[in-house]
């Protein structure tokens, strides 16, 4: 038999979802108002109207602080999901991701990645990612950016590190969770037991 909510934790519920309503309500509030200001602002703008211009924009901009406010962007996160699937992968074997802090790793990655496209590679292609390497080994280097690239310390991904294993994901998967669950995996682990990084 399932045991009955106290008052309190009703309470709790009741007021968690009104203020998941509310937060919702100002939401679809703010993006409408956004939007209603930025078409008012192109309109003065295009008749010309400078004071109704300023106005739509200045309270479009209080708009934009006010959800930044109410709805902070995670960097790290947003900068994942401007990456595709196969990106993200490149990323996750890459061992910038464990030399840098998150910021200078995603900034170099980034630059690689226009370099890959400005000569002609379609974004997320093998040559894409091909170029992407060998601009990295070619710029990076220790003296100037406190770091190299080599891509022979590509990280295996679970399905390689597996098969090369001779066991199946799940089981390598378990495994690692087993060892980071200790802390016996890791960068903190590895520069504390000896591995070059």
């Amino acid at each position: 038999m399932a045991q009955q909510p106290t008052y309190q934790q009703v309470i709790a519920q009741a007021r968690a979802e009104r203020a998941q309503r509310e937060k919702s309500q100002m939401a679809e509030y703010m993006r409408t108002e956004y939007q209603q200001r930025i078409a008012e602002r192109d309109a003065a703008y295009k008749q010309g109207d400078w004071d109704s211009f300023h106005q739509n924009d200045s309270e479009a901009q209080h708009l934009e602080e006010e959800w930044q406010h109410e709805f902070p962007q995670n960097p790290q996160q947003q900068w994942w999901n401007n990456c595709t699937p196969a990106e993200q992968e490149f990323c996750r074997k890459s061992p910038l991701f464990q030399k840098l802090p998150f910021d200078q790793a995603a900034n170099i990655l980034t630059l690689a990645s226009q370099h890959a496209i400005r000569l002609g590679a379609t974004r997320g292609s093998e040559e894409y990612f091909e170029l992407a390497r060998r601009s990295l080994e070619m710029h990076l280097d220790k003296e100037t950016h406190g770091v190299d690239f080599d891509r022979s310390e590509e990280n295996l991904t679970a399905t390689e590190a597996a098969k090369i294993s001779g066991i199946s994901a799940d089981v390598y998967n378990r495994n690692a969770r087993a060892l980071a669950a200790n802390g016996q995996t890791g960068p903190k682990y590895w520069n504390t037991h000896g591995r070059k990084s």
